[in-house]
């Protein structure tokens, strides 16, 4: 499978998915920052297809192709998995898009 990398802008997008413990008078100062948005500006992106247990070679090709480019990390990658895995068992077919914030 050949890799495609390029930039994208992305706009600011909320997400789900940080589970924290409190007690109701901490409530407030421990929810704010959970409610974040996703980064927005530029990504470094590439789409990974197939099993997963290539996402490590997808992700080092794209830090070389990042470095090759003159750009830098500027935060936390992260990665959407387009495919469900438990309505299509075809492994190669699964798609994960990488989408790595630079500079």
């Amino acid at each position: 499978m050949k890799l495609e990398f390029g930039t994208t802008e992305l706009q600011a997008q909320p997400y789900l998915g940080i589970r924290a413990k409190t007690t109701i008078d901490k409530l407030g100062a421990i929810m704010g920052p959970l409610f974040g948005e996703l980064p927005c500006g530029t990504m470094a992106t590439v789409t990974h297809i197939g099993p997963y247990e290539g996402l490590p070679n997808t992700w080092a090709a794209l830090t070389e192709w990042i470095r090759s480019q003159g750009l830098e990390a500027a935060g936390a990658p992260w990665e959407v998995y387009v495919t469900d895995p438990g309505a299509e068992p075809d492994q190669s077919k699964w798609r994960t898009d990488i989408f790595f914030p630079v500079r």
